[in-house]
């Protein structure tokens, strides 16, 4: 069965679409990510631009191996108690 909507090979952000997922409903594609992962995705969250990578691309900051952040995290932690 062809999906309704090829979109084979199409970039959408990090990801591009390799196939579509025999007997899913709705439709699903794997894609490949730049970084080499590979995901299943649905074809509504790939052309809204709700996915536009596996995951490999969130990230918060770049401190957060440092010294002091980890001190940060501890004070936080504490104060919970």
């Amino acid at each position: 069965m062809k999906p309704r909507l090829d979109l084979t090979n199409m970039r959408f952000g990090r990801l591009t679409a390799k196939e579509a997922v025999a007997g899913s409903a709705p439709t699903q594609w794997v894609c490949a990510c730049d970084c080499g992962k590979e995901v299943v995705v649905r074809t509504i969250s790939l052309r809204s631009g709700n996915t536009a990578s596996c995951g490999c691309s969130r990230t918060t900051h770049k401190l957060s191996a440092t010294p002091t952040y980890r001190s940060w995290l501890a004070m936080r932690h504490r104060a919970k108690k």
